[in-house]
């Protein structure tokens, strides 16, 4: 079943993807307990090398559902393999998913900062982004189709964020 798929001006495929697995693989596979999510790849080794798609898929530790976020040099297309995923399956996929969203939109529009949050003033054209969209919105139009919706930022963070 495809969840969103999300239309780009191009797509560094095989970089984007590296991105991807190493935030997966951190912090984001231990919520909501360690080892909640597992992770594989797809289209990256051997026969099935195709440098214009390739997929990372996520699995959750209940084996009732798997996320796939295919990557192609136009779209992203992220799509739910399981037959009866649980419902705790769904919250987690859709706690996953605006994870995912956050960074993508990292990887478009973001700009480097240093360790005190101050831009460097590198900016990092449109051209060299791992990520650029047709839309500036997609991102935002994707997250909303996901059943449970983003937290909302806590005071603490949004201070933290703003340096107060």
């Amino acid at each position: 079943q495809t969840l969103m798929e999300i239309p780009a001006t191009q797509i560094k495929v095989g970089p984007l993807r590296f991105l991807l697995q190493l935030f997966l693989a951190g912090d984001v596979a231990n919520r909501p307990t360690p080892k909640s999510w597992f992770i594989a790849q797809r289209g990256v080794d051997g026969d099935e090398q195709d440098d214009n798609k390739q997929s990372i898929e996520v699995y959750y530790q209940d084996g009732s559902g798997m996320v796939t976020i295919e990557l192609q040099t136009d779209k992203i297309v992220i799509s739910r393999v399981g037959a009866r995923p649980s419902l705790v399956y769904q919250l987690q996929e859709s706690v996953l998913l605006h994870s995912v969203l956050d960074e993508l939109s990292r990887a478009a529009f973001d700009h480097p900062v240093d360790e005190h949050g101050r831009p460097t003033g590198t900016v990092i054209e449109p051209s060299q982004r791992l990520l650029q969209l047709d839309n500036e919105k997609a991102l935002e139009e994707a997250r909303k189709t996901l059943t449970a919706r983003a937290a909302a930022p806590s005071d603490d963070a949004a201070s933290t964020k703003r340096g107060t």
